[in-house]
């Protein structure tokens, strides 16, 4: 009956969540693979490889902290001023989460300091 299936099922069930603070040399590979995109300056392709990530590893909130801060880079870097208004507002969006996800964290107190900084 059932019974008989459920520890082969269960061996083949993903476990659901890594060891906190433990990362996948899968998702380091990936990290690394979006940071390099990131030194190169090719922003929108790191921002991309970044929320790929995060979809996949929703637990990894540092991402958004991440990604907020290729978009203030990217936005530092426009000429147009509305580019660069975009991509800053982009930014506090991603800073906010990172205050909603991790209220206490120094993270969070970096997010709070650059949405005052872009804002100005």
């Amino acid at each position: 009956g059932a019974t008989q299936n459920a520890p082969l099922r269960f061996t083949l069930r993903r476990l659901p969540e890594p060891i906190p603070g433990a990362l996948t040399r899968e998702i380091a590979d990936q990290l690394n693979a979006a940071q390099a995109l990131r030194v190169e300056g090719r922003f929108d392709q790191a921002i991309s490889a970044y929320q790929s990530i995060q979809t996949k590893n929703p637990k990894l909130t540092s991402l958004n902290l991440m990604i907020a801060d290729v978009y203030r880079q990217k936005g530092a870097r426009e000429s147009d001023a509305s580019a660069r208004q975009a991509s800053y507002d982009r930014a506090i969006a991603a800073y906010s989460e990172v205050l909603k996800s991790d209220p206490g964290s120094t993270a969070a107190a970096e997010a709070a300091a650059q949405i005052e900084n872009l804002k100005k």
